[in-house]
């Protein structure tokens, strides 16, 4: 998994353009909350010492909290944090993508977008891809990191290929006329970044 380090990476990840203020990808929509373990791995050179570790919540649009999982804290931004986690799951055949248990998850939550980024990668570091929550903006506290899912999703494939998901649910779903446009504004820059191959995207083919 690779940690953004350089100076013009996190200047491209704290940006948001011009939204004022994601939702953690749906593995699955349970009754009742779990929490599913991430696997730590040795602390790199150069990396942070201390890999503190992080509850990460998604609330449905009701604002309830319907799956959490634990995560590693890699790194703190200015508007959000870098997280690292592997599918630890049976794998799960998505149509696009198919998650594999040990596949490695780079996760960007921000406290002023309204969307996250999972950058994926299979056990043996090939990129599969990454995988766009279109959510509220994050609430970070010291140990948890919890966002509204609005149910617009974007994948973005290794090449920069994108599909949109979860239209239909998207279209149905009980949101105020703002949220709802928020939401369609957040998918547009997403799609934007990935055009223009905007950290991380550039590493898109």
């Amino acid at each position: 998994m690779r940690v953004w380090k350089d100076a013009q990476a996190v200047a491209d990840l704290t940006n948001c353009s011009s939204l004022d203020s994601a939702k953690a990808l749906s593995f699955a929509t349970r009754d009742t909350v779990e929490v599913y373990g991430a696997e730590s791995r040795p602390v790199a050179a150069g990396e942070r010492a201390e890999r503190a570790e992080m509850v990460v919540k998604k609330l449905n649009s009701a604002g309830e909290v319907t799956f959490a999982y634990t995560a590693e804290l890699a790194e703190r931004l200015p508007n959000g944090v870098q997280l690292e986690a592997r599918w630890t799951r049976p794998p799960l055949e998505l149509g696009y993508v198919t998650f594999e248990t040990g596949d490695a998850f780079v996760e960007w939550f921000f406290t002023d977008c309204w969307y996250n980024i999972f950058e994926i990668h299979a056990s043996n570091g090939e990129l599969k891809g990454w995988y766009c929550n279109v959510a509220e903006p994050a609430t970070i506290s010291a140990g948890v990191v919890a966002c509204r899912d609005l149910l617009l999703d974007l994948w973005v494939g290794p090449e920069g290929e994108m599909e949109v998901l979860d239209e239909e649910e998207f279209a149905e779903a009980d949101l105020d006329a703002t949220t709802r446009a928020r939401a369609l504004e957040a998918l547009a820059e997403l799609q934007g970044l990935v055009r223009e191959r905007t950290t991380p995207f550039h590493a898109a083919l």
